[in-house]
């Protein structure tokens, strides 16, 4: 009897560890949580995927540093499914993984401490070579900044390139504005190439910007985080040049006509730094320009979403208005 009541019990127990180490009818190993005996990794491997999509990025350069010397130990190239392995690390010795982009220029750095319980590491990269083009994620204007292209198309910029912000913490914090006023029956605002005029939240009193404060807000956000990128305003860039760096990896907001038509100006307003009239556009836009191909661009268009345009209607519409632009790389 005594030998019965063991055996039970032992079953007992038996059974106690088999449903606990079961989940959804599928039975489990037991995780020993013992690092003695875990089995930890002597390898670190880098994951390259593209901002936002997070998709695998292959033939990427990527070389580690030991951070107390700069010195280079190793470096690989990531594999079609974007992942490039390093041994001989030292356990918790400090390093940089650097990442070159296809011209052979650094394009970011990582500093990383070597563990081998976590030995893997997603790096965040271009994707020039995207079939479906950059992973620009789509931010709408309406309905709260009707006349709000240019911040809205920056804020899907920099999410992109992993800022989390939006389009209305851009518009209240980081876009230079400035109202307009109507005294005597002649409107008068700022210089476009210095702040917005009015409030892009507003259909009556709303206009638009150019590049430089873009580019102020782009660098005052990107600095907040840490980035090591940074944006240009590179008002003039030819159709090539645009072209190159979309190809390179870098999306570009463009300012174009709404309509895809010939710029037309609707009275004026004096800019209150000069005194100058400046002619003010009735169907100025700006979209980011995502990817190309020999006859058309495909953008991400802040009023409607990813579209495709023919190449040639893009680029005379973006000359026409001034060739205002601007890229972060």
């Amino acid at each position: 009897m005594k030998h019965s009541k063991q055996l039970f019990l032992m079953m007992l127990l038996f059974t106690v560890v088999i449903l606990a180490s079961c989940q959804n009818g599928v039975l489990l190993p037991v995780t020993v949580q013992n690092h003695e005996t875990a089995n930890f990794s002597d390898e670190l491997t880098i994951y390259s995927v593209e901002y936002y999509s997070r998709v695998a990025v292959p033939n990427v350069l990527i070389a580690i540093e030991l951070a107390s010397t700069g010195e280079e130990i190793a470096r690989a190239t990531t594999s079609v499914e974007g992942v490039a392995t390093f041994d001989k690390l030292l356990e918790y010795e400090k390093y940089e993984a650097i990442v070159y982009q296809p011209d052979g220029q650094e394009q970011s750095r990582v500093a990383f401490t070597f563990d081998k319980s976590k030995p893997n590491i997603f790096i965040e990269t271009l994707y020039p070579k995207s079939e479906t083009g950059l992973a620009v994620p789509i931010v709408l204007q309406n309905p709260e900044l009707p006349n709000g292209c240019e911040i809205t198309s920056l804020t899907a910029m920099l999410n992109y390139f992993g800022i989390a912000t939006d389009k209305m913490t851009m518009k209240r914090d980081y876009l230079p504005r400035q109202d307009t006023e109507i005294r005597n029956g002649v409107r008068y605002g700022p210089n476009p190439e210095l702040a917005y005029a009015g409030n892009p939240a507003s259909l009556t009193d709303g206009f638009y910007v150019f590049a430089n404060p873009i580019m102020e807000a782009a660098n005052t956000v990107l600095t907040e985080n840490s980035s090591n990128l940074r944006a240009s305003n590179i008002t003039g860039a030819s159709k090539k040049d645009i072209l190159e760096l979309v190809k390179k990896g870098f999306p570009v907001l463009a300012w174009v006509t709404i309509d895809w038509q010939t710029p037309r100006t609707n009275s004026f307003w004096i800019v209150e730094e000069t005194g100058e009239k400046h002619p003010i556009y009735s169907n100025l836009h700006a979209v980011v320009l995502t990817a190309s191909n020999k006859n058309s661009v495909t953008i991400m268009n802040p009023l409607y979403g990813d579209e495709t345009i023919d190449i040639n209607t893009f680029f005379s519409s973006y000359e026409a208005l001034g060739s205002h632009a601007v890229v972060i790389q």
